[in-house]
Formats: C-alpha cells, sequence, structure tokens
C-alpha cells in the first residue's frame, strides 16, 4: 500500500478506499498519505474520524493531515471531541493544538490547564508558556472576534 500510495495516482483512490479501515496501522497510514495527496479533502475528513483511533501512530498521521488544512470547523469539532475523550485522545487533540497556535487555541490551552488528569494539566502548562513565548513575542494582538469567542469558550 505505501508503494501505491507514493506511484499511484487518482484513479488508485477505490483501492485505498477500500483498505482504509484495515486492521493494520501501516495500511491505514499509506491510504491517509495517498488521500492527502489526490484528494485532500477526503484526506481532512477521515483525519477527523481517526482523531479518535486507538494506535497512536494513526491518530499522528490525522493530526499531520489536519495540521496543513486547519479552519474554524476542525477546531470546533476537535473541541467536541476533547471534552469526553481518554487521556491518550486528549493528548493528540493537544498536540494538533500544538501544531496550530496562534489565538484560535487560547481558550483550549486553559482549558486542559483545568483538567482533572495532572498529567493533561501539566501539558496544558507547557503548551501555556510555548504559546506564550511563541504567539506574544510576535506582538500580535488577537482580532476581537477571536478574543470574545475564546472567552465565551471558556465559560462554558
Amino acid at each position: 500500500m505505501a508503494g501505491l500510495a507514493e506511484v499511484g495516482s487518482k484513479d488508485d483512490l477505490q483501492i485505498f478506499e477500500q483498505f482504509v479501515n484495515s486492521a493494520g496501522s501501516n495500511v491505514i497510514i499509506a491510504c491517509l498519505s495517498a488521500f492527502n495527496k489526490f484528494d485532500p479533502a477526503k484526506a481532512k475528513d477521515l483525519s477527523l474520524k481517526l482523531l479518535i483511533h486507538p494506535a497512536k501512530r494513526i491518530r499522528d498521521k490525522a493530526v499531520d493531515i489536519l495540521a496543513k488544512s486547519c479552519d474554524l470547523n476542525i477546531f470546533e469539532y476537535v473541541r467536541a471531541i476533547y471534552i469526553s475523550s481518554s487521556y491518550e485522545i486528549k493528548r493528540t487533540i493537544l498536540k494538533f493544538y500544538s501544531r496550530n497556535g496562534e489565538w484560535y487555541v487560547l481558550g483550549d490551552i486553559l482549558i486542559a490547564v483545568t483538567d482533572e488528569d495532572t498529567s493533561i494539566q501539566n501539558i496544558g502548562w507547557q503548551m501555556l508558556k510555548s504559546w506564550r513565548d511563541k504567539d506574544v513575542n510576535l506582538f500580535t494582538t488577537p482580532p476581537k472576534l477571536k478574543l470574545k469567542e475564546q472567552i465565551a469558550y471558556i465559560n462554558t
């Protein structure tokens, strides 16, 4: 599958569609790579579904794909998943947030800091420091709409 993903074409997407729900992590990752190469919209949809997959390697590949095509709809979907997720899924989502920075994720990071799991809290604190160092030092100010959205999100 990995070889076909590298040298295949759009015509091979039907083959990848058949194997994307395979039991093997390598096969799923190859299928995601192929979709990302030939049909990015489909790769994005599949990645959203696979963000909660039990295999970390598959979740990581999903994060890689989503990080390149992130928009507000993805953030809303991921936020909904985060609330009821296990420790491992929350870590994956926090990795997604760290790859997509800016002002959109500030509220999400603050939610992580207040998580009931101390390991998630610690990751949240590390992310908050990294966020501050990166985004605040760029001398950017948040658009008022983003700031209001983040405050409303925190208050829910």
